[in-house]
């Protein structure tokens, strides 16, 4: 990274400096580095913003930009910029005079070891692509703007933050708060939206809030929101409701992001519970190849096979488990869900509950199933495991049997 020596202020600073008249942010980045550092460079991704107030002076600004460079010319010092060091992103933390610039910096850095250890499985790399389409959006986006319009900057830095969570989070395999990070910080950009581009987001989200994707109470609310923002927009002046506008739309955005947030986390739970089964699963048959292994005499063969009875009885419980989560989970409310994880950690149990109670049903006589073979003996109980399903149709058919039978005269 360059890290500058400014003379006339004494201090090791990042390159940065003024825009002129009618100059975009993008441009005049571009000139300070040529002016600066003797040389040309391509700007790549919004670095950060930064805001502070010299002595006695109005609040400044500044944008920072991640750039390449691509032709330098021998350093010559000047009046301005006594000295240009080119050093790794550790020592330019130690080396710069301004905790405002420090601290981004490492915010940089941070962000760099994130995206460098980023998960790659299938919803991570929708999700890093997301985020890199934003990032590259809002540097855009800020690149535009000209110090004349006087643009309010003070959601950008707040918005790149909530970019590095998403990252962050990212990285730890933690989807569902990835996505909220990147939804909040997809309303903040509304504050940096012209009338022309919150219009055309209105008549993009407007088909949307006519599906089915969404739930009725959601479709409503959507657009009852989306109406205000296309009232707004029809006014005489829109350019003065601009704030009632993005207010619309930033409760729309909401409500559409709340969602697919809770989408997200349902879908987090149900990896979870589906994890803890695959490992009882695996375990489970781990231990009846292990019986088989240990078996030596007559009395080892029936207590073994005990054991198998209960063991192939909780592996049915915990394929019965998974074939239920996968079919229901994601349509259950969150609450149920998150009751339903207990329930799914009791359903091994219950299981080898169930293996017990047919296997003392069939010794003791009061269920005949013909001859008890030790193959049909573990198929039994593998079936008993599914007794978390049988028990309520059974109860559902019976209840319904007896309704039936009341209305009869």
């Amino acid at each position: 990274m360059a890290v500058i020596y400014r003379t006339r202020h004494e201090d090791w600073t990042l390159p940065k400096g003024k825009l002129d008249r009618g100059e975009t942010f993008g441009a005049a980045a571009r000139r300070e580095v040529r002016e600066e550092i003797l040389g040309d460079a391509r700007r790549r991704q919004l670095a950060g913003v930064i805001h502070y107030r010299p002595d006695r002076e109005e609040l400044k600004t500044v944008v920072f930009w991640s750039m390449r460079l691509t032709e330098e010319d021998e350093f010559v010092p000047s009046d301005e910029v006594g000295q240009l060091c080119w050093m790794p992103p550790p020592a330019v933390l130690a080396q710069l005079t301004h905790p405002e610039e420090q601290r981004m910096v490492q915010r940089w850095i941070d962000a760099i070891r994130v995206r460098w250890g980023r998960r790659r499985s299938p919803p991570a790399r929708r999700l890093s692509a997301e985020l890199e389409i934003f990032r590259a959006g809002l540097s855009t986006r800020v690149a535009r703007l000209k110090a004349d319009d006087r643009p309010d900057l003070s959601w950008v830095d707040e918005a790149i933050g909530l970019v590095e969570r998403a990252e962050a989070a990212l990285a730890e395999g933690d989807l569902d708060t990835g996505w909220r990070c990147f939804h909040a910080a997809s309303r903040l950009e509304l504050t940096g939206m012209t009338v022309a581009e919150l219009a055309a987001l209105v008549r993009t989200l407007e088909p949307e809030a006519a599906s089915d994707k969404i739930r009725a109470w959601r479709k409503r609310a959507i657009q009852d929101h989306l109406a205000r923002a296309r009232e707004a927009l029809g006014s005489g002046n829109p350019a003065a409701s601009i704030d009632e506008i993005r207010e619309s739309l930033r409760q729309a955005l909401l409500v559409r992001h709340g969602a697919s947030d809770n989408e997200y986390y349902r879908i987090g739970l149900l990896r979870s519970q589906l994890g803890i089964m695959y490992v009882v699963a695996a375990a489970l048959v781990a231990l009846v190849l292990v019986a088989d292994l240990w078996t030596r005499g007559p009395q080892d063969a029936e207590r073994w096979t005990l054991v198998q009875l209960v063991v192939s009885g909780m592996l049915g419980a915990a394929f019965s488990a998974v074939v239920s989560l996968a079919r229901t989970e994601t349509v259950r409310r969150i609450p149920e869900q998150i009751a339903n994880n207990w329930i799914t950690g009791l359903r091994p149990v219950l299981g080898g509950i169930a293996a017990l109670a047919i296997h003392v049903f069939l010794q003791g006589g009061i269920v005949n199933l013909g001859e008890l073979t030790r193959p049909r003996l573990l198929a039994i109980a593998f079936v008993a495991g599914f007794v978390d399903q049988f028990v309520p149709r059974a109860a559902e058919a019976f209840s319904g049997a007896s309704a039936g039978n009341r209305k009869e005269p």
